[in-house]
């Protein structure tokens, strides 16, 4: 043992040990810290996947959901289609996207804005209409006649608070 010195008890104390445990301290410290750091990771890419998945979600639930699409009617009332990718607001409600209660939901073309930052989100078009679109507005549309629908591009953003 190198760097032994005598104490006035007489017991034999060696700088091997410090230097020994000063070295265990130091690694056991590194180690936590690329532990933690790996885990910080882990938890940031399963949050970045859960959230674009509910991106996903709520895209699929725009263009397929029948509770808020826009009914085609004929000139007498009577709805023949539902139209796909086309919001009808006045019956848009978001409790019917059926998103857990913790999860912040933000699209200011609707009016719901949460508040979160828009680090997670996703942009599509739409067609925004209230009420029912009429057949004969609806086919004026497609021929590329005067049209009385409009194109919106919605900006859907995901959080947690």
């Amino acid at each position: 043992m190198i760097f032994m010195t005598l104490n006035r008890k007489g017991i034999m104390f060696s700088l091997d040990l410090v230097f020994a445990v000063v070295l265990f301290v130091l690694l056991f410290g590194i180690l936590y810290q690329t532990f933690s750091y790996s885990l910080h990771q882990y938890n940031s890419l399963k949050t970045n996947v859960e959230l674009n998945s509910y991106l996903d979600l709520i895209e699929n639930k725009f263009v397929q959901n029948k509770d808020f699409s826009c009914d085609l009617v004929s000139q007498d009332n009577v709805v023949i289609k539902k139209i796909a990718y086309c919001i009808d607001t006045s019956k848009f409600n978001k409790a019917l996207l059926a998103l857990p209660p913790a999860l912040k939901l933000s699209i200011p073309e609707l009016g719901i804005n949460d508040t979160i930052e828009l680090e997670f989100a996703k942009k599509f078009r739409v067609i925004l209409h209230n009420g029912p679109v009429k057949k004969s507005d609806y086919y004026n549309c497609v021929m590329g006649a005067e049209c009385n629908l409009t194109e919106t591009e919605l900006t859907i953003g995901v959080g947690y608070q």
